[in-house]
């Protein structure tokens, strides 16, 4: 069964500095994208949000299982990809998953 996790990044603080859209798409989400693409990663999308919702960006990110969405986190390239945050975003971002259910 898929597993879904979303990353939804806070608006930031007026005094922090702004979540880098140029950089993530042109970096980051490529950086993912080969690493994990061949190590279960099925498919990602990112959105920008309505900043009412009190959040900027979502990124979505389809594994084929949890067990391999967490040996990815664990593995040299996760915490490559981790490390490379603040790079785009000085705030964490609010990390959820869960199993995939149905979909069209």
């Amino acid at each position: 069964m898929s597993t879904v996790v979303t990353l939804l990044y806070p608006v930031p603080a007026e005094s922090a500095k702004p979540f880098d859209m140029e950089y993530y798409l042109g970096t980051h989400i490529p950086m993912v994208d080969k690493a994990w693409s061949n190590a279960g990663l099925k498919k990602w999308q990112v959105v920008k949000l309505d900043p009412k919702s009190g959040y900027d960006t979502q990124c979505t990110l389809v594994w084929e299982n949890t067990e391999v969405f967490a040996k990815a986190m664990e593995d040299d390239a996760g915490k490559k990809i981790l490390a490379d945050i603040p790079n785009f975003s000085t705030v964490s971002a609010v990390r959820v998953w869960g199993s995939l259910v149905k979909e069209n």
